[in-house]
């Protein structure tokens, strides 16, 4: 006889559930502001243990509690003569962060010590990851720098030159790498101060504020002109550091400004378009009052002309994240579709009372977000915590933030 055989049921293991994102309740405590915003980080300023020493903390994907760089620790036996920090704008690098100064080297007997530009790169963790030397001509001084910007492993610095003889007539565009301290390129950028912070402006190329030329891109590699757009004297830039898309560009002398996609170098309109908020998940770009333009598509998606937004009443964009644009009104806070204008089931309820509002967000980039306070009828809003992915390479999304503010109630 022949026995059957019995099958034996197979249980699969019940998957993993999603790492839960994590919030810091730090941010804007004990004396801690914001001072810069990238696509992956988030900078705050304190103070360090000793309670006088400045101190940078960097909140970005992947970190727990941020990491912290010392300023004070990082200069060696030389004069420290101009510093600044300059945070990633590149959101595929590593790097997370640069501190820049000039410096000079102590004297040696009666021989005077040299002028250099030094480079200290920091990851998210704020662990130092390199330190490049480019040595710089005599008279070089903060005046000299115009602006300063970090994207990818390259410095690029607009202003007088670093090297070689003063350009005082003309401005020049410099590229440092920032491995080796070498300088890669010079190109002219304008005839005169009218400069943006480099801008990035998809992979390879950096986008600069270049005086009557208006915006041009460069190939951040060779310094070579990749597009070009504008005209007349640049007079202002509106541009999302934390979720780069597109520039707004106004001009002075009564000629017209432009309207820029930075990812693809067209031009979108022949007018600005005022302020701008990125999303840094969609890609979309909210700009003036209202048109929302989507840079894969290079299409508008959502236009409420001026006549509509001026019924809102004291119509104030927060932020967009997530397909979702955050704003105050006379109402009180709204959360809308970037693509329909419709209101999110999220939006808060109205109310004939003034309201305050918690767990607004309030900046959003790649992989984190600032929430915090806001209150009807003002346009002072307060960050109270920053919440970021699980890991360095993770994304947030709308449902994270919900869940978050469920579990805090």
């Amino acid at each position: 006889m022949v026995e059957e055989s019995v099958q034996q049921e197979v249980i699969e293991p019940s998957p993993e559930p999603p790492t839960p994102a994590v919030v810091s309740r730090s941010l804007g405590v004990a004396g801690e502001d914001t001072v810069a915003l990238g696509p992956r980080v988030v900078v705050t300023s304190g103070y360090a243990d000793d309670g006088q020493t400045r101190a940078y903390r960097l909140y970005g994907p992947g970190t727990e509690t941020g990491g912290t760089v010392v300023e004070d620790a990082q200069w060696d036996v030389s004069r420290v003569e101009a510093r600044w920090l300059r945070v990633q704008r590149d959101p595929t690098a590593a790097t997370a962060m640069a501190l820049i100064s000039l410096e000079r080297t102590p004297n040696d007997g009666l021989v005077a010590g040299s002028l250099q530009m030094v480079i200290r790169t920091f990851d998210i963790e704020g662990t130092k990851v390199g330190e490049a030397v480019l040595p710089v001509r005599d008279g070089v001084s903060d005046r000299t720098v115009q602006e300063i910007g970090l994207v990818g492993g390259t410095v690029v610095v607009l202003g007088d030159g670093l090297v070689g003889e003063a350009a005082p007539a003309v401005t020049l565009a410099e590229a440092i790498d920032v491995d080796t301290g070498a300088l890669t390129w010079t190109s002219e950028c304008g005839g005169g101060f009218s400069s943006t912070t480099p801008m990035y402006a998809g992979a390879g190329v950096v986008a600069l504020g270049c005086d009557r030329n208006g915006v041009r891109g460069f190939d951040l590699a060779t310094g070579a002109t990749a597009w070009q757009y504008g005209g007349s004297d640049t007079d202002s830039f509106s541009y999302d550091e934390s979720a780069p898309g597109v520039v707004g560009v106004t001009n002075v002398g009564g000629s017209p400004g432009v309207t820029i996609d930075l990812l693809h170098g067209t031009q979108i309109r022949d007018r600005a378009l005022g302020y701008l908020i990125g999303d840094p998940i969609t890609g979309l770009q909210a700009m003036g009052r209202l048109e929302v333009y989507d840079p894969a598509s290079q299409s508008t998606v959502l236009t409420i002309g001026r006549d509509a937004i001026d019924q809102l009443g004291d119509f104030t964009a927060i932020s967009a994240f997530d397909g979702r644009l955050t704003f105050m009104a006379s109402d009180g806070l709204n959360v809308v579709s970037l693509t329909t204008g419709a209101a999110d089931p999220s939006s808060p309820a109205k109310s004939a009372q003034a309201q305050s509002y918690s767990g607004v967000v309030l900046d959003a980039g790649t992989g984190w977000v600032i929430l915090g306070s806001a209150s009807a009828g003002s346009s002072n809003f307060s960050a109270t915590e920053v919440l970021w992915a699980p890991s360095d390479d993770g994304t947030l999304a709308w449902g994270d933030v919900s869940a978050l503010l469920s579990a805090g109630s």
